[in-house]
């Protein structure tokens, strides 16, 4: 899909070596435990791979390789509004059971980054195009 035509809310699947197309809430990973290796050379200018994981009561979802029906997570998701710093998120996840997750940075990923070593993520859109944290934060990178 091209990147223009998501929009927040939507569910996204990114394979290894693609570019994240926006914002994402880690939901699913091809690994076993949630683990999931980014590389963020184009925003930080740092070489090394950054880990992150999916969200605590996701972590069951991982691993598996089939397709996955999102709408079978019946989840509410808020967070803070767009804004230019790249470690930081405020906002939970709201469960149908009424659990709750709290978001952090480890379990984002932010548009531009580049999956590796990991086969596959899958994730909720929370910023987009001119809202994502990478576009915002362009005046700060030199």
């Amino acid at each position: 899909m091209p990147w223009e035509h998501i929009i927040v809310g939507d569910y996204v699947h990114v394979s290894i070596d693609e570019t994240i197309p926006a914002d994402l809430l880690l939901i699913r990973s091809s690994d076993p435990q949630g683990s999931v290796f980014v590389e963020t050379s184009n925003l930080d200018g740092e070489s090394n791979l950054k880990q992150r994981t999916v969200m605590q009561k996701c972590r069951s979802l991982c691993g598996e390789t089939g397709d996955f029906d999102p709408t079978l997570l019946n989840l509410k998701v808020y967070c803070n509004n767009p804004d230019k710093r790249l470690n930081f998120i405020q906002g939970n996840v709201e469960y149908a059971n009424e659990d709750v997750d709290r978001i952090t940075t480890d379990n984002i990923i932010i548009r531009g980054c580049k999956l590796r070593n990991t086969t596959f993520i899958e994730g909720i859109v929370l910023y987009t195009e001119q809202n994502a944290k990478s576009a915002r934060n362009l005046n700060l990178i030199s």
